[in-house]
């Protein structure tokens, strides 16, 4: 059985028509205002670029006498700390420290106060370290084999091995025929 096409027309007339079209938006009076209310600015934060603009930049001669101040600071705090191996800046004989006594330096430096690693950074102390070990006069004394080794308190530890004496003196003769 066919339906007739008018019957449609009425089932399609009878649902109601969806437009697109926007109503009138609702106008709210306004509402008179008696005080006005200033927002505070914010701040702006400088962008990296503006921050490089405004870094000054050092000479050579403010970075080396930076340098300095740093490596003075690091042997006042390591003379005051272990009087019993940093007594002396350049001592004729320095001490061969325990091995592996990096690690315990850095255990103290995180014991120190908010006064000294405000003064100077652990990097400045292992470079200060470093620099010690790297010297002649440091090279010279645990290049004899059964050297006694101290640790920060001052007391013997251990002693220089052959292989450790080996090292060393291969490193003085490095560094005498680089020279000059």
């Amino acid at each position: 059985m066919v339906t007739p096409f008018y019957k449609f027309e009425r089932v399609l007339m009878s649902r109601p028509i969806l437009s697109l079209k926007r109503k009138k938006p609702v106008v709210k009076e306004a509402v008179p205002v008696i005080s006005q209310i200033t927002k505070k600015k914010k701040k702006k934060i400088p962008t990296p670029k503006i921050v490089k603009r405004l870094v000054h930049i050092l000479t050579p001669e403010e970075v080396e006498a930076n340098r300095l101040i740093r490596i003075e600071k690091t042997f006042n705090w390591l003379s005051i700390t272990f009087p019993a191996l940093f007594s002396e800046r350049e001592p004729v004989a320095p001490k061969p420290l325990a091995i592996k006594i990096h690690k315990e330096l850095k255990a103290l430096y995180k014991q120190a106060s908010k006064e000294v690693k405000a003064e100077m950074s652990y990097r400045d102390v292992a470079l200060y370290l470093e620099r010690w070990v790297q010297r002649r006069e440091y090279q010279e004394a645990c290049s004899v084999p059964g050297a006694p080794r101290f640790n920060l308190n001052g007391e013997m530890t251990g002693n220089v091995t052959e292989k450790e004496a080996g090292f060393s003196v291969t490193l003085l003769q490095n560094k005498v025929s680089s020279l000059p």
